[in-house]
């Protein structure tokens, strides 16, 4: 019997991390998100216990799915075993948090019936979904004397980094508050949280690759270069010497989503041997159509 309730401990935390490794192993969906990105959402949130928000779908004590939802967004993990299941999600987003943007890739047959059951329609917004085999890499390119690469180490690294993020991004979510966080996610390892500096030691470009042992999947998010060092190669020569990391430490796949289709990120992913898997699209409810009133209509003329 299937039965739902509210997130309660680092337990469920733990149930979520191994429902995305059977997901990833089980390949006929494309990971709606991976164990780095629960680590990541938590770091952007508002909310320090962001994962209070989360309810969960449980057969016995083996966890089917998940609802996380945003400010304006909400994320839905399900069991490809179970397809059915992504009516209840889908249902208890919508009844919670109508407004909220839902997302299915363009592959999940089950999904999206269930999106447009749910009276969902396509928004137009997406994301191109890339992994890398990690086989057959190039040597970790060179930079020029004046740049180097190598891990965020002190605080002063940190808030550096911190800003090269709100740069590249136009965006003041990364505060060094938040970034202090980052450090603090059980997915973390320094090794794999890189940077590009120059001789004064600013961040010109960088990229946190989370890396789940139980899956062997290394998830880069966020990438990022500050406009002025942009079309320099050094995101292409950063990224490489991430990957020969990555798979140092056992990983067979690394994982980035990219804004598509002609975006200069994802050109970037492919031209390292990214390859395209699959394409994710945002869903937005429609509103209810209002019944003809009684009558014929007045025609006028």
């Amino acid at each position: 019997m299937i039965e739902q309730r509210a997130y309660r401990d680092g337990l469920d935390a733990e149930a979520m991390r191994d429902l995305l490794r059977r997901i990833a192993a089980d390949g006929r969906v494309a990971p709606y998100c991976l164990p780095g990105d629960l680590d990541w959402w938590q770091v952007l949130d508002d909310e320090r216990n962001a994962l209070q928000r989360v309810q969960l779908w449980f057969d016995d004590s083996l966890l089917l799915g998940f609802a996380w939802p945003g400010a304006d967004q909400a994320d839905l993990v399900t069991d490809p075993d179970y397809p059915w299941l992504s009516d209840e999600l889908i249902s208890w987003a919508a009844q919670r948090h109508p407004a909220a943007v839902l997302w299915s890739w363009r592959r999940d047959g089950a999904r999206i019936a269930a999106l447009q059951r749910a009276g969902y329609a396509q928004s137009g917004a997406a994301l191109i979904g890339l992994q890398h085999a990690l086989q057959r890499m190039p040597a970790p390119r060179m930079l020029p004397d004046e740049w180097d690469v190598r891990e965020v180490r002190t605080p002063e690294d940190r808030r550096r980094r911190a800003a090269a993020q709100r740069a590249a991004f136009d965006s003041g979510k990364m505060t060094a508050e938040k970034y202090e966080r980052v450090r603090e996610m059980p997915g973390y390892r320094p090794e794999l949280d890189l940077m590009v500096i120059d001789d004064a030691g600013e961040c010109a470009a960088f990229v946190t690759i989370w890396f789940d042992p139980g899956s062997a999947i290394g998830l880069l998010e966020p990438v990022g270069t500050r406009p002025a060092y942009r079309r320099r190669g050094l995101a292409r020569a950063l990224i490489l010497h991430g990957l020969h990391r990555l798979r140092a430490r056992g990983a067979r796949r690394a994982w980035v989503n990219a804004e598509g289709p002609d975006s200069p990120g994802l050109q970037l992913y492919q031209a390292l041997e990214f390859v395209p898997v699959d394409t994710l699209h945002a869903w937005r409810r429609q509103p209810a159509r209002q019944p003809a009133p009684d009558g014929d209509p007045t025609i006028d003329g």
